[in-house]
């Protein structure tokens, strides 16, 4: 029996309806191993592999009563990565009459009531709202999480070895002292690389074994690198004129490592569209914008597939937030980590399989760190 026969009739229909080709790697051995073995699982795969759904098939496919409670509490580092995972499940569960809600600052109130109201169906939440609940309303975690099966955890790389990583271990450890019984867990990650294993295999506190399904393959990578030095604040008017040339010919992700040249590149990409007449669309995307604005580049990414346009972003888009199929990727300076670069490249080339990385520095340093 194959993996995709293993799933439930309703699943297969949603798959058959979407017109999927067929499983990817991932989803094929996720569906497989996590059906057949009682283990924890790590899925390692690249951007655009369907990791999401290599997670959730087989959690969904697993659960035989959706009416005693939560079921799945899917976890999140993003807001925005909480949104877009919301539209593609509630399209899944839809086939199944499943409830999927999301929990976090700007998600429906009256939603959240309703679920505290009857616990049922998926949760999508960020470690800052379960910290917000245990510490302020610990009664609603009490009837909340007693039913949960499974707990998904997307982006584990960004959990690893760092103060947030210890958040989100002592609030899971602490949520599953309200489960009648022991979850299992499935991370998700597109950056994972061998000195994480022994770390990851060790994040889960359920006493149950983990076990990582990795996908080696990747796309074919082509890269330029471009040196401009110029003032001491890094912003050099050559270094715009580069990445305005790449713009005319490709639909571009540019990461600079800070709000500030996010906004100097945006609105300086900007005027010279308007001044030579370019019919490609710049706009800017971090948190301190507003949801709308966000929304709104999100939105003409996703959407546009005759019309170039750049983002220039900070680590909001770093993550697996969908927003279509997007040629190349600028790094402007170094970026903070090997598996920041990764996880930035795996944003381009879902549809070409081919990844094109612009690196561009403005200053020495920057220049020898990105190499």
């Amino acid at each position: 029996m194959n993996s995709f026969d293993l799933l439930r009739r309703e699943i297969r229909e949603y798959i058959y309806d979407k017109k999927w080709p067929a499983l990817t790697k991932i989803q094929e051995a996720a569906i497989r191993y996590i059906s057949e073995m009682p283990y924890n699982y790590v899925l390692a795969a690249p951007t655009a592999s369907g990791k999401t759904e290599a997670a959730f098939l087989p959690a969904i496919n697993s659960v035989e009563d959706w009416n005693s409670g939560l079921k799945i509490v899917y976890i999140s580092p993003l807001i925005a990565l909480i949104n877009d995972q919301f539209k593609r499940i509630s399209e899944l569960c839809e086939y199944l009459s499943v409830p999927v809600t999301s929990w976090h600052g700007e998600a429906s109130q009256s939603e959240k009531r309703k679920l505290l109201a009857n616990p049922s169906g998926i949760l999508l939440i960020t470690p800052e709202s379960i910290e917000a609940m245990l510490a302020l309303r610990p009664g609603e975690a009490v009837n909340l999480f007693q039913g949960v099966e499974w707990i998904l955890i997307d982006e584990i790389h960004g959990f690893l070895d760092n103060n947030r990583g210890i958040q989100l271990h002592s609030l899971t450890e602490r949520i599953q002292k309200y489960m009648k019984q022991t979850p299992r867990f499935i991370g998700m990650s597109a950056t994972l690389n061998g000195e994480d294993s022994d770390t990851v295999k060790a994040f889960f506190s359920n006493g149950i074994d983990t076990k990582i399904l990795m996908d080696h393959s990747h796309n074919e990578l082509l890269t330029t690198i471009e040196y401009f030095p110029d003032n001491i604040k890094q912003q050099s008017c050559k270094a715009v004129e580069k990445i305005y040339e790449y713009s005319q010919q490709e639909s571009m992700l540019v990461f600079p490592n800070s709000r500030s040249d996010v906004e100097y590149l945006s609105v300086n990409l900007s005027r010279l569209g308007k001044q030579r007449g370019s019919y490609a669309n710049y706009f800017a995307h971090h948190s301190a914008l507003t949801k709308e604005m966000r929304i709104n580049a999100e939105n003409f990414a996703k959407n546009s597939q005759a019309h170039l346009f750049t983002i220039c972003c900070t680590s909001t888009l770093e993550m697996g937030i969908d927003i279509g199929s997007v040629d190349s990727i600028v790094q402007y300076n170094a970026p903070p980590s090997v598996s920041d670069l990764g996880q930035r490249l795996g944003r381009s080339g879902r549809k070409t399989k081919k990844s094109i990385l612009h690196f561009i520095a403005t200053n020495p340093w920057e220049l020898l760190q990105g190499l």
